[in-house]
C-alpha cells in the first residue's frame, strides 16, 4: 500500500499532496538558489552579447540604405563641432580642389553636397563627417603643401563617403542616434548628448577600409587630374617624417605609409 503524505501550505493552511516522498517541502524550490541565479545571469549575458554582435552586423547592412536626408540630420549634429575653428580662406582653396572631383562621382555619391572645412588643429589628420563635410586639420597642411598631395587626401575622404565608411565607423551608436532622431528629434537633449559623446571619440576605419579609400582616390585622381603623383608624394613625405609626434597621430588612425605605398604601387603596376 502506498502512503500519501500531505504538506501544509503555510500561507493558506491547506493540505497539499506530495506523493510518496515524505521529505519533500513544497515551500522550498528544488536546487540551490545561487545556481538558479547564476543560470539566469548567464542567459542574460548571452542575450546581451548576441544582441551586441547582431547590432554590429545591422550597422553594416543599414549604412548603405540611409537616405541623404537622414544623413544630413546626422551631419548637422556633428558639423558644428568641427567648424568652430574653421579657417575660411584655406577652406575655400581646398573646396576648389575637391570640386574638380565632383563630375566623376556617381549619381548616388552626388546626392550629398560636399564641403571642405580646414580646422585650426595641430593634429595631422582629415575626416569624412556624416552629411558630406570633409574636415582637414591645419596640422596636416603644415606637413604637405603641394596641391596634388592635398588632392589625394580629399579624394581619399570621398572614398570613405562612397563606401559609407563614415557611417559604419559610428558603429552601434549610429542606430542609437537614428532612433533618438526619429523619436525625440535632432534637437533633443538626448540626441545632442549622444552626438557630443561620439565627437569625443573620432571615427577610425579598418585597414581594409583605408585601403579601399586609397584605391578609390587613385582612380579618381587618374580620371580627373590625369596623374597619381600626389598619392605617392603624400605617402613618401609622411614616411620620411615618421619621428614627428604629430605624424604619429596620423599613424594611429591609418595604416603605416610604407604599407600604403606598397599596395598603391602594386595597383599602379596593374593599372588600377
Amino acid at each position: 500500500m502506498e502512503f500519501v503524505h500531505n504538506a501544509v501550505n503555510k500561507s493558506t493552511g491547506e493540505n497539499i499532496p506530495t506523493g510518496s516522498d515524505p521529505n519533500r517541502n513544497v515551500n522550498i524550490t528544488p536546487g540551490h538558489p545561487l545556481k538558479d541565479l547564476l543560470r539566469l545571469l548567464t542567459i542574460i549575458l548571452g542575450v546581451l552579447i548576441l544582441t551586441y554582435i547582431l547590432l554590429g552586423f545591422a550597422v553594416d547592412l543599414a549604412a548603405p540604405y540611409i537616405s541623404p536626408e537622414l544623413e544630413k540630420s546626422l551631419g548637422r549634429l556633428f558639423q558644428s563641432h568641427f567648424t568652430a575653428a574653421e579657417m575660411p580662406k584655406k577652406s575655400e582653396q581646398l573646396q576648389t580642389l575637391l570640386d574638380t572631383f565632383l563630375p566623376a562621382l556617381t549619381p548616388d555619391d552626388r546626392r550629398l553636397q560636399y564641403r571642405v572645412s580646414v580646422t585650426r588643429d595641430n593634429r595631422v589628420n582629415a575626416l569624412a563627417v556624416p552629411g558630406g563635410l570633409v574636415v582637414v586639420y591645419s596640422g596636416l597642411l603644415d606637413k604637405i603643401d603641394a596641391d596634388d598631395e592635398i588632392a589625394f587626401v580629399l579624394a581619399h575622404e570621398l572614398g570613405h563617403f562612397h563606401y559609407r565608411h563614415h557611417l559604419k565607423a559610428l558603429g552601434r551608436s549610429l542606430l542609437l542616434m537614428i532612433l533618438s532622431i526619429a523619436v525625440l528629434g535632432e534637437n533633443s537633449s538626448a540626441t545632442q548628448f549622444i552626438s557630443a559623446s561620439l565627437y569625443q571619440v573620432q571615427m577610425k576605419f579598418s585597414r581594409s577600409q583605408e585601403k579601399a579609400a586609397d584605391l578609390f582616390a587613385l582612380s579618381l585622381l587618374k580620371k580627373c587630374h590625369g596623374s597619381v603623383d600626389g598619392a605617392l608624394g603624400f605617402m613618401e613625405k609622411l614616411a620620411q617624417q615618421k619621428n614627428s609626434w604629430q605624424v604619429l597621430y596620423y599613424f594611429a588612425s591609418h595604416p603605416h605609409p610604407q604599407k600604403r605605398l606598397e599596395y598603391i604601387r602594386k595597383a599602379l603596376k596593374n593599372e588600377l
